[in-house]
């Protein structure tokens, strides 16, 4: 689905840091219940975006980072919403990086245009502040009630 994707450019990509932009259009379909009348980016939604900022940064620096998972947020603040026709502005900043994930210092800021200085990110009304971390996807096995079938336990991947 392409309204899944996040990210409508990067203005900035170095080892460290990623500062990438997402121009929200009135007609996106997430936009549709929450909230009739005012609607809003769901905050989950904007987590993503950090996420997927977060994917692209680590590239080239952890095998398959495309596909690591969200294993925590950590003192997410959300201060503002983000509405139609607004851009998110993600910065991402690597905290650590380990074999086993990452952890990363992630910042929304609001904008008019998908045109941003990354040197002036702060002069921006904040959305979000807090910390990420990313893990690879684990293949889990155990049995549990709502995880068998008539053959026994099912392998799921654990997601989140």
């Amino acid at each position: 689905m392409s309204w899944y994707r996040f990210i409508d450019g990067v203005v900035l990509r170095d080892e460290s840091r990623i500062v990438a932009t997402r121009t929200l259009r009135a007609d996106e379909p997430f936009f549709r219940d929450h909230f009739p009348g005012h609607p809003i980016l769901p905050g989950v939604l904007v987590t993503e975006a950090m996420l997927q900022a977060a994917r692209l940064l680590l590239e080239g620096q952890i095998d398959r980072a495309d596909r690591l998972v969200l294993a925590s947020a950590r003192a997410l603040r959300f201060s503002r919403f983000v509405g139609p026709g607004q851009t998110l502005v993600s910065e991402v900043v690597v905290h650590s990086i380990a074999a086993d994930g990452a952890e990363v210092r992630v910042a929304g800021f609001l904008a008019d245009a998908p045109e941003v200085d990354p040197d002036a990110l702060r002069d921006l009304p904040s959305v979000l502040g807090g910390r990420l971390a990313l893990r690879p996807p684990r293949l889990r096995t155990e049995s549990h009630a709502n995880m068998t079938s008539e053959r026994g336990p099912v392998a799921t991947t654990e997601a989140v």
